[in-house]
């Protein structure tokens, strides 16, 4: 007599509930789990999401009140967004002024400016 074990694979899916941020930003390949944006991010915008997802198996669950559904759990991902170096430097101000009187030392500081960017 041969016993065959049957094999059920886990799915994945993204929870669709209210206080999944990214529920809309993101996809899960339902036999991989592997995770997927949907659009393009900006980091200045957002630099992190919540995404909850679900894996469930294959098999009627043997757990007491399971009423037959499949084993499951559901968990938070947090996905960190890279900033990109898209935004151009700029000054402060316009004009900068300075003096410096003639008998000064090679190599004195006449001036110090410093440029800034919004990324991160």
């Amino acid at each position: 007599m041969w016993l065959h074990k049957m094999s059920y694979g886990v799915t994945y899916y993204v929870v669709n509930s209210n206080r999944n941020e990214g529920k809309e930003y993101f996809e899960i390949n339902r036999d991989t789990g592997e995770i997927f944006t949907k659009i393009i991010f900006d980091r200045e915008k957002q630099g992190a999401y919540a995404l909850e997802v679900e894996a469930r198996d294959g098999a009627p669950s043997a757990r007491p009140n399971s009423n037959g559904q499949p084993n499951s759990v559901t968990k938070f991902i947090r996905i960190g967004i890279a900033d990109k170096n898209d935004n151009p430097p700029y000054f402060d101000k316009d004009l900068y002024e300075a003096e410096v009187d003639e008998n000064e030392d090679i190599q004195h500081t006449v001036l110090t400016v410093t440029a800034k960017d919004h990324d991160d």
